[in-house]
C-alpha cells in the first residue's frame, strides 16, 4: 500500500483549484420568493360582564352585547355573515331567544350602526369589495330591542350569534 505524502496532496489540491477555476462564474444569484397570504379573521369580545336582559326593566335597547374586530388584508375584499343559531333552525327572519322548553322571544340587533335583517336566520352584515388594508376595525353588536311577549314563560333564554368572514 502506497502512502501519499503531504506534498503530493497539496499538489493535487492545487491542480484541482486551477482546473476548476475555469468553470466558476464571476457572479452568483439567489432568488427569494415570499408569499403573503390574504389575512382575514374575526375576534369576538364580550362585555366585561355577561349580558342579562331583565324583562322588568324598561329600555333594554342599545346595550352593547359584544364587539367584533375585523382583521383584513385581502386585495379582493371580504364579506361577513351573521347567523342566529335559533333563527336558522326555524328559518326565521328575526333573531330568536329560546329556552329549553321551546318558548321563543324575538329580538333585534345591530352590527356597527346598521340594524341586522335576517333571511332564514342569516344576514350579510358586511360586504367590502376591493382592497382592504391590514388594519383591524371594531364593530359593536348592540341589542336594539326585544319583542313584547305576553307573559313569557319563566326560564333562561339564549341564542348563539355566529360571525363568519370570507374573502371575495
Amino acid at each position: 500500500m502506497k502512502c501519499l505524502s503531504t506534498r503530493n496532496i497539496t499538489a493535487v489540491l492545487l491542480v484541482c483549484l486551477i482546473c476548476c477555476r475555469g468553470y466558476s462564474s464571476s457572479t452568483a444569484s439567489l432568488q427569494i420568493t415570499a408569499h403573503v397570504p390574504k389575512v382575514i379573521g374575526l375576534i369576538a369580545e364580550a362585555p366585561y360582564e355577561p349580558v342579562y336582559v331583565d324583562f322588568h326593566q324598561e329600555n333594554q335597547s342599545q346595550r352593547v352585547i359584544g364587539i367584533i374586530k375585523e382583521i383584513r388584508s385581502s386585495h379582493t375584499g371580504y364579506f361577513i355573515t351573521l347567523t342566529s343559531e335559533n333563527a336558522a333552525a326555524s328559518s326565521s327572519s328575526t333573531a330568536i331567544l329560546a329556552n329549553c322548553n321551546g318558548h321563543e322571544i324575538p329580538y333585534s340587533i345591530s352590527y356597527g350602526d346598521i340594524e341586522v335583517e335576517f333571511d332564514q336566520g342569516r344576514s350579510l352584515v358586511t360586504n367590502h369589495a376591493g382592497h382592504a388594508t391590514g388594519v383591524m376595525v371594531s364593530q359593536e353588536v348592540r341589542l336594539l330591542g326585544i319583542s313584547h311577549v305576553y307573559r313569557p314563560q319563566p326560564g333562561t333564554y339564549t341564542d348563539m350569534l355566529i360571525f363568519t368572514i370570507s374573502a371575495n
